[in-house]
């Protein structure tokens, strides 16, 4: 039987790396997930693990579910153990797990408020197709292509007031607080919160013969079959598409941030629009954005790479000036939620955005040489070279500095990462983990934290206070 792909996933404080033989090992704060020694017996033959922000969830090839962490965010089972069997998917909120079993048959545990609650829509949990989340409520397309959805009310949790419109669905698509769903003929339903395109009634007259959707955090944007664009959502962070309204045609892809959209056009322009701050404002470099093929985004920023090799940046400290010089032959470009590195082809390393999260390489430039792939947590890289040694850099409680690991560090196979954490798998089957939680120190936890916003605007003031902070 061939091997597994490995995965890393973690919660707020704590995180489970599936290996290659289905065994599960885990580690950081004990009460989130990160002690699951009780349960190792368990956790053999496992072909898929999950996480919300408190608790992990290992799907076992015999289709039988294994939880463990915060009981409160879904790490406790106990009460649909005995309807958790022959699970095919295993899906996430915050704070709730939904398994899809085999009958088509949904079981879902956890936060009440995340969708850990289903019993109000149980007997609708039958012959379901296809299984999709947001932050805090669960949807479903059934067989008859009606769409069941639970969870938090205001978040995407109730459908009932477009229910008789959720018919002939084709896909289901999300962003933080609402689903979106894609009719087959083209139109969309949208529910959740109002603002953030839970309502979509204002554009329902342009929403149709629509071929894919695309997210911020608050809002959509629709590709149309004519290649045109349509959008709905909080008007501030990309729902609002006026100002550049007559420049979105031939357009073929759409990326985003947090906040804002940016649209690639057949013959190679870029249209921005959305939160300014992160990434909604090109202006600085408006007359460098031709030839375009690729974009690339982060949290707060925007990456172009030109048919001529260049690569332009645009958005919340990512200004590339300083690198531009490096930037020639880029293989591919990564990123981190606040900065880019870029592998070039003769397998040396350029970075750029915000210095304390990977924007910075100086202190290991010399080391950045025969790197054959980059890997990248919320706000760190790690560096494979070609001699099997790693190179990390970034913020230190995300995985920046690997110093204390270092020596562990050699014929490496390959790195997985996941928002807070880095594992390296050597050659001999050895796991070396570095990180947040620190595997050599967890007894201490910081608070996690996004880089201090730099300006402030009234958009910001909004943002800051739909993320509560």
């Amino acid at each position: 039987m061939p091997s597994l792909r490995p995965r890393l996933v973690s919660t707020e404080s704590a995180c489970a790396f599936l290996k290659h033989d289905g065994v599960v090992t885990c580690w950081g704060k004990s009460d989130a997930g990160g002690d699951s020694r009780g349960l190792q017996e368990r956790l053999q033959d496992v072909q898929s693990v999950h996480a919300t922000d408190g608790a992990f969830a290992a799907l076992r090839k015999d289709g039988t579910v294994v939880s463990w962490g915060d009981q409160t965010f879904g790490g406790d089972s106990t009460s649909v153990q005995d309807q958790l069997y022959d699970v095919q998917e295993i899906h996430s909120t915050d704070g709730a797990f939904a398994a899809f079993r085999k009958d088509g048959v949904v079981v879902s545990w956890g936060d009440r408020h995340c969708g850990g609650d289903s019993t109000d829509v149980r007997e609708q949990l039958r012959d379901v197709q296809e299984l999709h989340s947001n932050r805090s409520a669960f949807a479903v397309i059934c067989k008859d292509r009606s769409v069941v959805a639970w969870g938090a009310h205001r978040r995407g949790g109730s459908s009932y007031h477009v229910q008789k419109q959720l018919c002939d669905v084709r896909e289901i698509c999300f962003n933080r607080v609402v689903f979106a769903a894609i009719r087959k003929d083209g139109t969309v339903v949208s529910w959740g919160d109002a603002e953030c395109g839970g309502d979509s009634r204002h554009v329902q007259d342009q929403l149709h013969d629509v071929r894919s959707l695309h997210s911020t955090e608050w809002s959509f944007a629709a590709i149309r079959n004519d290649d045109t664009v349509v959008t709905w959502g909080d008007q501030t962070f990309g729902g609002d598409s006026t100002p550049v309204q007559k420049q979105l045609y031939d357009v073929q892809q759409i990326h985003s941030t947090d906040v804002a959209f940016a649209a690639l056009r057949k013959d190679g322009a870029v249209v921005i629009w959305g939160g300014k701050l992160r990434g909604g404002d090109s202006t600085s470099v408006q007359e460098q954005l031709k030839d375009v093929q690729q974009i690339y985004s982060n949290k707060v920023a925007f990456a172009a790479t030109r048919k001529d090799g260049a690569v332009v940046s645009w958005g919340d400290a990512v200004d590339s000036t300083g690198v531009q010089s490096e930037l020639q032959e880029v293989q591919e470009i990564h990123s981190a939620s606040y900065a880019f590195a870029a592998l070039r082809k003769d397998g040396t390393v350029a970075s750029w955005g915000d210095q304390r999260c990977g924007g910075d390489i100086t202190s290991v430039q010399e080391q950045l040489q025969d790197v054959t792939a980059i890997h990248a947590t919320a706000q760190a890289f790690a560096a494979l070279r070609k001699d099997g040694t790693v190179v990390s850099w970034g913020k230190p409680g995300y995985g920046g500095d690997s110093r204390h690991v270092q020596e562990q560090l050699q014929s490496v196979q390959e790195i997985h990462s996941t928002k807070l954490a880095f594992v390296a798998v050597r050659q001999d089957g050895q796991l070396v983990f570095w990180g947040y939680p620190d595997m050599e120190d967890n007894k201490s936890f910081p608070k996690i934290q996004e880089p201090l916003v730099r300006e402030t605007d009234d958009s910001m003031v909004t943002f800051c206070c739909r993320l509560g902070w």
